[in-house]
């Protein structure tokens, strides 16, 4: 039995450090990670309350949140459990999850087993991922039972738009607290901006620099550029912008890959996700010299233990890539359907207007209609 616990300790410390890695910021320019006053919040009220839903829009900062909450529960001597749900490919059921982690018993009864012991806190991201699946209803339901048992402690990790609403309402109803992930205010985008050299930042790198995404993009074309680059940062598409044409440069330097094949390698993978349900594609084994690349340089990661399968550490960055390349293309709102998952649609037909309109093309208005009519 001793053995057995053992095993079940060890194989979930294996699946947390590799969510761990799959979650964990990708840094671009900000070298350290912004304490977050959600972070601060939900460690003082999980002793209150044992169920909590931290929701937010995309580039909020959200994963850090979940990312620093298992390093401060872990100092606070708790068994935590940090599940990235789009690792769980093909699983239905609590005992496929199981068995997919490779677990000798049921996961409830580790779980349990934990909580008891030494107080357990399970951290489930990435839910919206699984909206389209039976693997959200399991997830949700799994939630909803660990609450149940003393000891355990769960935070739930996921947007919550209309697209969201439905999978996540068993959670509120069952009296998770939900806590939303803000913007961060002017005060702090302007202090971590002074620290990084950026005196008197324009109003316009303040407002992008809001979403701690861009704020982190933001700071690395800084380093790069210096100060006369920050009249070309006028919205979030310019940001992206300037930030894959110095990625670009700089890789046709370090290997010389011209910055088109780079680019189309790049595109290939946002639109081979875009065509799953969980935004995931298939490298080969062993990976190429250029995918090897975007994986050490931490865009794309690994998140399932057994194949090869693939997804942009940033959506964010995905869709860019996307809408960028389909807006060059002049495509359609029909044609984009044909190309890519219908969960996608709207925030990729979003981003393809901003291109549209941005770039002046006579087939703004067209587009914007197609987009309004649905």
């Amino acid at each position: 039995e001793k053995l057995l616990f053992w095993s079940s300790e060890k194989i979930l410390e294996r699946e947390t450090n590799s969510a761990y890695r799959s979650l964990g910021p990708k840094m671009y320019g900000l070298h350290k990670v912004i304490q977050r006053e959600e972070t601060n919040f939900i460690l003082r009220r999980i002793s209150e309350h044992n169920a909590i839903l931290l929701s937010g829009s995309a580039g909020l900062g959200k994963s850090a949140v979940g990312i620093a909450l298992v390093d401060e529960f872990r100092k606070m001597n708790y068994f935590p459990v940090l599940f990235d749900a789009r690792r769980f490919e093909r699983v239905n059921t609590i005992g496929e999850l199981s068995n997919y982690l490779d677990l000798q018993e049921n996961i409830m009864e580790v779980i349990t087993r934990y909580g008891t012991q030494k107080s357990c806190i399970l951290v489930l991201d990435q839910l919206d991922s699984t909206c389209e699946s039976q693997l959200g209803e399991t997830l949700v339901d799994l939630a909803i039972e660990c609450i149940k048992v003393n000891g355990v402690s769960v935070v739930v990790i996921s947007r919550h738009t209309d697209i969201e609403k439905n999978l996540l309402r068993p959670l509120l109803e069952a009296g998770f607290e939900e806590v939303p992930c803000n913007e961060l205010n002017d005060e702090t985008v302007r202090t971590i901006l002074e620290e990084h050299g950026l005196d008197n930042p324009p109003e316009n790198v303040i407002l992008s620099g809001k979403n701690i995404l861009m704020l982190d993009l933001i700071c690395s074309i800084f380093e790069e550029e210096g100060p006369d680059v920050l009249d070309q940062l006028v919205d979030n598409l310019s940001i992206w912008d300037k930030y894959i044409d110095l990625y670009l440069d700089g890789e046709r330097r370090s290997t010389g890959i011209s910055k088109p094949e780079i680019l189309g390698q790049l595109v290939l993978l946002a639109l081979n996700g875009l065509r799953s349900e969980d935004r995931s594609f298939i490298l080969n084994d062993p990976p190429s010299n250029l995918h090897k690349r975007f994986i050490s340089q931490g865009l794309i990661s690994q998140i399932n233990k057994k194949g090869r399968r693939f997804v942009f550490k940033v959506e964010n960055f995905q869709d860019y890539l996307y809408a960028r390349d389909a807006t060059q293309r002049e495509i359609s709102k029909e044609q984009v359907e044909q190309e890519i998952y219908p969960f996608y649609l709207r925030n990729v037909l979003l981003r393809m207007t901003d291109f549209y309109q941005r770039d002046g093309s006579p087939l703004y208005e067209t587009f914007l209609s197609e987009v309004l009519s649905g």
